[in-house]
C-alpha cells in the first residue's frame, strides 16, 4: 500500500486527475467541507477520506 502524507503532495505536484483539494480559510466542519468539495469535483465518483482512514486501490 502507498501511504500519502496529504492531498497536497498528490494534487501539486501537477495534474492529477483523480484528486481535487481545497483548503478552505475557515474550518467549515466535515458537512459543510463535503459541500465545498462536491462543488469543484467533475468526476464520476467521490469518495472523503478522514484524516485516519485508509483508501485501498483495487484493480
Amino acid at each position: 500500500m502507498r501511504k500519502i502524507r496529504s492531498a497536497k503532495s498528490i494534487t501539486h505536484d501537477g495534474d492529477n486527475e483523480l484528486a481535487k483539494y481545497k483548503e478552505n480559510e475557515e474550518n467549515l466542519g466535515g458537512a459543510l467541507a463535503g459541500n465545498e468539495g462536491i462543488k469543484i469535483w467533475k468526476g464520476e465518483s467521490i469518495i472523503f477520506l478522514d484524516d485516519d482512514d485508509e483508501y485501498k486501490m483495487r484493480k
